[in-house]
């Protein structure tokens, strides 16, 4: 029995409960039993909004929501939509910031909020609401196109609703492809935060960017990249999205050439692959890239047709073979010193072999008759004047010994002369000889005097 009485009192209070909140679950049934429709709860909340709050915590946005077909069924029931419950909210507010949240998380306020919103602004009880009445008149502006003034009657919107009526304000000039007038309402007015602002920017951006893309396409499909690329410069996107454009051009350009200048390099016509990059309307950057990969391969080719050259000893062909390549000067440059060094190492011993056997003069004939470079031939003349004044050098010194060993002997027979600085300079200017050897010739020719001296008083 006792079980029994606790169980109807459970349900009691079951069905008090959802009696209570029947406005909450089901508004029809709640109006039929006789249930006040603006009833509100301790906070103030009124049914409308409780069901919006719920559809706000939980997030869903799908038309089979019952919650979304509760907020229809009271306002069209004639919910008031204008009372505020104990934090001065309304129903209307709630939905707003559901709307700002979905701009945050998909670009855009859900299409269900829209619609709800749209239903408040609408409602009967609404019309007595100044904020809706300005709502109404600046959607009643945006049909008439009147974007500009739309705005500015937007500024004077609380932050939420002015957030959301710039938006629609922003998107319909976007689908009327105004795109210019879009971004001067987003930097003259201050319709949004400025991540609001940054956000539409980039939307307006981004839609200009589809609207020049569909432009270019037709432009592309017959290959006039110079076109297109003009389109793109003279729109008003920023600098980095006309990158972002050209960039995409660029790839096309590059894959189109491509076939083209593959069949110029399969027949080594390195020269035309070239020009034919260089005329076409590719940016800096990937014309570069294209014309390296050329050099990069005619090089290479250049380099086995050189190697078989060399082997044979054919120097002079092989610096024609560089000359006439379209390659980089400094490539050029690299190729000949190979070729140069690679003769230099064949004509190498020979040279050293002259050198050995103090032929320098024989040495220096056998580089000039040679097809060397300048360079080359001027690197193989320093070696053998490197080698030439060594052995001038050892000789100088080998003299300069004997001499001071005749000084030597002079000095100890102590017949050596007095030797004026006159006659030491004399002979010096003359001769260009070391100090040792002038002194010996100084002594030499003053014997030779003394002893024409002596055969003339014997009368010989």
């Amino acid at each position: 029995m006792k079980k029994c009485i606790i169980i109807t009192i459970i349900i009691i209070f079951a069905l008090i409960g959802i009696y209570n909140n029947l406005l909450v679950l089901s508004p029809t049934i709640a109006v039929k039993l006789g249930q006040n429709i603006n009833k509100v709860d301790k906070e103030g909340n009124t049914a409308l909004m409780n069901n919006i709050k719920k559809l706000q915590k939980n997030n869903v946005l799908l038309t089979s929501d019952k919650r979304v077909k509760n907020i229809k069924t009271l306002i069209e029931l004639g919910a008031d939509v204008n009372i505020k419950n104990n934090d001065g909210e309304t129903a209307l507010r709630y939905l707003q910031e559901k709307c700002i949240e979905e701009m945050f998380s998909i670009g855009k306020c859900a299409d269900n909020i829209t619609q709800l919103m749209n239903l408040l602004i609408e409602s009967k009880t609404g019309s007595d609401d100044k904020n809706i009445q300005q709502i109404k008149k600046i959607r009643d502006l945006i049909s008439k196109q009147q974007f500009t003034t739309a705005a500015k009657l937007s500024t004077e919107l609380e932050l939420p609703i002015r957030i959301i009526m710039g938006n629609q304000i922003i998107e319909n000039l976007i689908e009327k492809n105004k795109i210019i007038e879009a971004k001067q309402i987003v930097e003259k007015y201050y319709l949004w935060p400025a991540i609001f602002s940054d956000l539409l920017s980039s939307k307006i951006a981004n839609y200009e960017i589809l609207n020049i893309k569909e432009l270019i396409k037709p432009l592309l499909n017959e290959n006039n990249f110079i076109e297109a690329r003009r389109k793109i410069e003279n729109s008003s996107l920023s600098e980095m999205r006309k990158i972002y454009l050209i960039v995409e051009i660029d790839v096309q350009e590059a894959s189109f050439l491509q076939p083209k200048i593959q069949e110029l390099l399969n027949k080594n016509n390195f020269i035309e692959a070239k020009k034919l990059i260089k005329r076409s309307s590719l940016s800096l950057g990937p014309k570069d890239d294209m014309i390296f990969k050329i050099n990069s391969e005619e090089k290479g080719k250049i380099k086995n047709i050189i190697n078989s050259l060399l082997n044979e000893n054919k120097f002079s062909e092989a610096r024609k073979n560089v000359s006439n390549s379209s390659l980089p000067k400094d490539d050029k440059n690299e190729l000949i010193k190979d070729i140069t060094s690679r003769e230099i190492s064949n004509l190498k011993p020979t040279i050293q072999t002259l050198l050995n056997e103090n032929k320098f003069a024989k040495a220096r004939k056998e580089i000039r008759n040679s097809v060397l470079s300048e360079y080359a031939k001027n690197e193989l003349m320093r070696d053998v004047n490197h080698k030439e004044k060594l052995e001038k050098d050892n000789e100088y010194y080998r003299q300069e010994q004997e001499c001071l060993e005749w000084l030597a002997i002079i000095k100890q027979q102590k017949i050596y002369p007095t030797i004026s600085k006159s006659e030491f300079y004399a002979i010096a200017d003359k001769y260009s000889k070391n100090e040792c050897q002038i002194k010996v010739d100084i002594y030499d020719m003053r014997m030779a005097g003394q002893e024409r001296e002596r055969r003339k008083n014997l009368g010989w």
